[in-house]
């Protein structure tokens, strides 16, 4: 597949996801940016886990609010995933208050989507064990080119001075295999830089 390909196939699903971000406050004018031109690297690999890198994005100046999406394509399982680090605001509400606005906006975006869990979650990086939350949702949406029902889920936790958001799309028939790798993908990306 040609570099063009993986690069609007990441951006379609980078869009879908990005379609249930919410924010405080909108972006500055000309954000988001795709950072082009980024290659390997320890952090983010090209591929990792199963998983190929897609578009980076940043949202603001300063490479502090990201997001990398990550995709895998097999016969087997179709993935689509984006990790977003968000700077947190001196102002900043508890992380159950974030998952609440994320929620709301996957509801919105998602009219008739079912919540099929919500619960705490504990994410080790680098000897580091850090407590989140989760929730997951049966939707019905457009993805790989037909609509069907999907298993969608969205994770937060904070690391440093920022909010670490993980989103994920699947097939709701790959479901379970959509947690494993999800977490693989999560261990092998160092999102704690």
């Amino acid at each position: 597949m040609s570099n063009q390909m993986r690069i609007a196939r990441s951006l379609f699903f980078a869009i879908a996801l990005a379609g249930c971000v919410t924010e405080l406050k909108g972006p500055p004018r000309g954000y988001p940016v795709e950072l082009r031109g980024l290659g390997d690297s320890p952090a983010y690999p090209m591929k990792v886990a199963g998983f190929e890198r897609g578009a980076i994005l940043a949202y603001e100046p300063g490479m502090k609010h990201l997001s990398t999406a990550y995709d895998l394509r097999t016969p087997e399982a179709q993935i689509a995933s984006t990790i977003y680090l968000v700077p947190l605001e001196s102002s900043a509400s508890p992380i159950s208050a974030q998952l609440g606005r994320e929620k709301a906006a996957i509801e919105q975006y998602h009219p008739g989507a079912v919540l099929l869990e919500e619960m705490e979650v504990e994410i080790s990086k680098s000897g580091v064990t850090y407590k989140g939350l989760k929730a997951a949702y049966a939707l019905d949406g457009e993805f790989m080119n037909r609509r069907q029902r999907l298993y969608s889920e969205v994770m937060l936790w904070i690391h440093k001075d920022r909010y670490v958001k993980f989103r994920s799309t699947a097939p709701m028939a790959q479901r379970e295999m959509a947690v494993l790798k999800n977490r693989e993908l999560l261990n092998a990306v160092n999102w704690a830089f």
